[in-house]
């Protein structure tokens, strides 16, 4: 094995590649040793919390009764349950299928269009693009063993000797945390999701400046075998890492998009329960193009609103705010512009964000094009490989502003929706008020 006496952090880059004890310590080492680390102590103390809110289930199963009340009253504080009143039921730990509650029907909230209705199920077009849950984790536990195998491969016919234990326990861990979340059934135990993305990055950051090495060695010298399994170690975990974040949520149990529409007639939005490259590039929108681009479409074909999008969850909650602010400081003499902006403080910081970094990226094109005009009339000025990289990089600079406009464009639209349903429902109200006033000083007379 290769003998570092001395890492070299401050100088970890040698010419075109990494230092090659900086590469063998610090990349093959000690980042799989930390990731696989911090996944295992996460794992841990989530299923340590499981147990501890199972045993409370269980007592509470047994009769006995919290004097603050049950988990829903935490959740809910203004519902009010009579006290010894047995709350078993509303902790069971069974998989059935619950409705998550959008509380939006406190005041003078219409609950018949803020509720979920258990009593229609729709099928959701988007499902027929989804690839079978069982299907998807089986072939992520297969492409994990797979990466385990290379590895031990790679590392067992090495000249010096080498052995990255980090990197196969790494690849190992991924691989149990597959089978984990092939074999998991309940819906309460910690998810393994999470988990894997951290764990691919990581191996795809591993597996990517290994294949850089190898193909960098290998250009220098003919004489050394193409390196077709480090290249393929790194195809795979850059699939493992995209396949980790295409996977459609599902929530309680159930298949993604599974709980029908309030009102019952459009099909439910797949915006909740869309993966986090669906939520990016708006794929969730697919099949309703796609049925757009078949035939005409129906008034029933497009997607309802979400549950808090609606009226009466917005109207409901900006209520809160106000008598939340009114209580805190005695009364709310803020103007209604100032009010808005409270409420939306976080989703304007969002855009903000989503903004900024798409200014950001949107003048990397003309920078970039600029150093690759720059190669073509002078190709001693950078190296092949700079070159190659600034090409890359038009593509990864565009792709990253044109997403993030989109969020950002996105969010926007959302707060014009719901500021104009607060306006409606302000000006509704105040006409109420002032015809109430009106109607009871024509009775005083």
């Amino acid at each position: 094995m290769r003998e570092c006496e001395h890492i070299p952090w401050n100088r970890p880059w040698r010419g075109d590649d990494f230092d090659p004890c900086f590469r063998q310590l610090f990349v093959e080492q000690l980042v799989p040793s930390v990731v696989a680390a911090i996944s295992v102590v996460a794992l841990a103390v989530g299923f340590m919390r499981y147990y501890q809110r199972r045993a409370g289930v269980r007592a509470s199963a047994l009769g006995y009764v919290p004097l603050l009340g049950d988990r829903s009253d935490r959740q809910h504080p203004h519902r009010q349950i009579e006290y010894g009143a047995a709350t078993a039921a509303s902790q069971s730990d069974s998989d059935d299928y619950d409705y998550e509650d959008y509380d939006c029907c406190e005041g003078d909230a219409v609950p018949a269009a803020c509720s979920l209705s258990a009593a229609h199920i729709s099928d959701d077009r988007s499902l027929e693009y989804q690839l079978p849950p069982s299907i998807r984790d089986m072939l992520l536990a297969v492409l994990c063993i797979t990466q385990l195998l290379l590895a031990l491969i790679i590392y067992g016919r090495r000249v010096d000797g080498e052995l990255a234990t980090a990197e196969i326990a790494l690849w190992l861990w991924a691989t149990m945390l597959c089978v984990y979340l092939f074999c998991r059934t309940s819906i309460y135990v910690p998810s393994p999701s999470p988990h894997l993305r951290l764990v691919f990055l990581a191996g795809l950051f591993v597996d990517f400046v290994k294949a850089r090495t190898a193909l960098l060695a290998y250009s220098r010298s003919k004489q050394i075998p193409m390196p077709v399994l480090e290249v393929a170690m790194a195809i795979i975990a850059t699939l493992l890492f995209l396949s980790s974040f295409t996977q459609q949520r599902r929530r309680h149990g159930r298949p993604a998009n599974a709980p029908a529409s309030a009102s019952g007639a459009n099909p439910p939005a797949p915006e909740r329960t869309a993966s986090i490259a669906q939520l990016l590039f708006f794929s969730w929108m697919d099949p309703m193009i796609w049925l757009g681009y078949k035939r005409s479409l129906e008034p029933n074909d497009i997607y309802d609103l979400m549950p808090e999008d609606n009226s009466a969850h917005v109207c409901a909650h900006w209520r809160r705010e106000s008598r939340a602010y009114a209580r805190r400081h005695g009364n709310d003499s803020r103007s209604l512009t100032r009010r808005l902006f409270w409420f939306f403080r976080y989703r304007l910081a969002l855009q903000c964000m989503w903004t900024l970094v798409y200014i950001v990226f949107v003048f990397s094109g003309p920078f970039l094009l600029k150093r690759i005009l720059a190669y073509m009339e002078d190709p001693s000025i950078y190296t092949r490989e700079q070159a190659f990289w600034c090409v890359a990089g038009l593509l990864a600079g565009g792709t990253i502003a044109t997403v993030c406009q989109g969020q950002a464009l996105w969010i926007g639209r959302k707060i014009g929706i719901h500021i104009k349903s607060i306006i409606i429902g302000e000006v509704y109200a105040k006409s109420l008020r002032r015809r109430d006033a009106a109607t009871g000083s024509a009775v005083n007379d």
